[in-house]
């Protein structure tokens, strides 16, 4: 990337003009909510995709209860009811989240139809 940078500035373009120039007008972003509340208010302001973490009540284990997997489920599914179905919703596991415990959460946050799940295990 610094060499593009170097001769970009050298050729006074931009990098992207190098690389082919623009590709497209708008590019969709994603607002951070972790309440209902946070993804009305987003779309309020016109988002129409968030992402969040898991839902926990306390560091997470390697595995976890059926209760605390519920939970965490559950919290999302009412972020996505809070979203509707118009709407994109993401999370990220922010590494905090083991491998084992990784397939479990998929499992359970599937029905709410994730639009991708991050995260590299701890």
């Amino acid at each position: 990337m610094a060499l593009w940078d170097i001769k970009g500035k050298a050729l006074g373009v931009p990098v992207y003009e190098l690389l082919g120039g623009p590709t497209r007008q708008h590019i969709r972003v994603y607002a951070h909510a972790r309440t209902p509340e946070a993804v009305k208010a987003g779309r309020a302001r016109g988002f129409t995709a968030f992402k969040t973490g898991p839902a926990k009540r306390r560091p997470s284990r390697y595995l976890e209860t059926p209760a605390e997997v519920r939970y965490a489920a559950d919290q999302f599914g009412e972020l996505r009811r809070a979203a509707g179905d118009d709407v994109d919703l993401a999370i990220d596991f922010h590494g905090a989240i083991s491998p084992a415990l990784a397939k479990v959460l998929i499992k359970a946050l599937e029905p709410h139809q994730p639009m991708f799940i991050e995260g590299r295990g701890a």
